[in-house]
């Protein structure tokens, strides 16, 4: 499923988006600025322009995470058994019926077209075809289909959208790094024009993601898991079942014998380990996964999404830096505090930033 055809879509609908949404200097709140904006560009990714231009999708896809969570945690009280019989009297039901209903009106008459297209037709290169194709048995419903759209929506919209909202928080916090990542921008544009190599070039701005990431963890401990039966290690300690086991992500991102001053804020901390070590280069990027950084899991677990993650991020924040100064509003300059529910943390929603467009 390679998006290697998909970075210069994915930058028109930035361009497109940013330049309807900010055409002046203006005061918006990040969290639902940032949430719209990959909301349209990862439909730009599902199916084109037909989807991400579609204001009834781009509703449904920007809400369902959290009305899909609330949901869950209303029912977690419950045995699974009795969970189906619960949920249609549940407050809440009704909007994720509603969600679904919109997925299937938006996607099931498409997944339904491509699905008859057959090897040697000239297949779109999308989400949507990438679905249709690896589709098996009962799968191949344009209905199922539709729904997984949903689950699309889940897994690239709010963890992207929080994401960059972190950055442009560090950033404004740390805006004498803004020139040198702009730079680093429009040397890999010039260079390689809006491709996948030019998003592998931007090293210093790969390297700002992953600080403010290493810094805001989505969640404070990860890889949650419940022992079903017995697990022995090797040196013989053995887990019984029902014991529920979990990976201290942010404490392992804050660890002193890790990273040196892990409290202290370094945009290209892993840019200078990056140039330092090429051997060991592909350690330090974003996307990559390790036992020193648990944000994205580890092993067979990791997030499969993450390639497209990182490269869609890099393209809005990328957007943002050539054609915006960004800055808190008058007379802040500490970055505003996460916040914490149980062992998620997200960034203030309240927060707003000034977008002032450059000449």
């Amino acid at each position: 499923m390679c998006f290697y055809h998909l970075i210069g879509p994915l930058n028109d609908e930035a361009n497109h988006t940013l330049s309807r949404l900010i055409p002046h200097k203006v005061e918006l709140r990040a969290y639902d600025t940032m949430v719209g904006i990959i909301t349209k560009n990862a439909s730009r990714m599902f199916g084109g322009t037909t989807i991400s231009r579609n204001e009834e999708w781009l509703k449904s896809a920007a809400d369902y995470s959290m009305d899909v969570v609330s949901v869950a945690v209303k029912l977690r009280p419950y045995p699974a058994f009795v969970r189906p019989l619960i949920y249609p009297f549940l407050e809440g039901s009704k909007i994720l019926d509603r969600h679904l209903y919109v997925a299937k009106k938006t996607f099931s008459h498409i997944f339904a077209e491509r699905l008859a297209l057959k090897e040697g037709d000239d297949k779109p290169i999308d989400m949507l075809q990438w679905l249709a194709d690896s589709a098996r048995g009962s799968d191949r419903n344009p209905d199922v289909l539709a729904h997984n759209m949903l689950f699309m929506a889940l897994a690239s919209v709010h963890t992207s959208s929080a994401t960059i909202i972190h950055v442009l928080f560090d950033l404004c916090a740390n805006p004498e790094f803004m020139e040198e990542l702009r730079q680093d921008v429009q040397q890999a544009v010039d260079e390689s024009g809006w491709t996948l190599a030019a998003i592998a070039k931007m090293k210093k701005v790969d390297s700002f993601m992953k600080e403010s990431q290493r810094m805001n963890q989505a969640v404070l401990m990860t890889f949650n898991r419940k022992v079903a039966k017995p697990l022995k290690f090797e040196d013989g300690t053995t887990l019984p079942v029902g014991t529920y086991i979990t990976m201290p992500s942010h404490a392992v991102a804050t660890d002193p014998d890790i990273y040196s001053n892990p409290e202290t804020f370094d945009g290209f901390r892993f840019y200078d380990k990056r140039m330092s070590s090429k051997t060991e280069a592909n350690r330090h990027q974003f996307a990559t996964t390790g036992p020193e950084s648990l944000a994205f899991g580890q092993g067979k677990t990791a997030c499969p999404g993450r390639f497209f993650a990182a490269s869609n991020i890099k393209v809005v924040l990328s957007n943002l830096l050539l054609n915006y100064d960004i800055s808190f509003p008058p007379g802040q300059t500490e970055r505003p505090k996460n916040l914490h529910k149980g062992g998620l943390v997200r960034p203030d929603p309240r927060q707003t930033l000034i977008f002032t467009p450059r000449k």
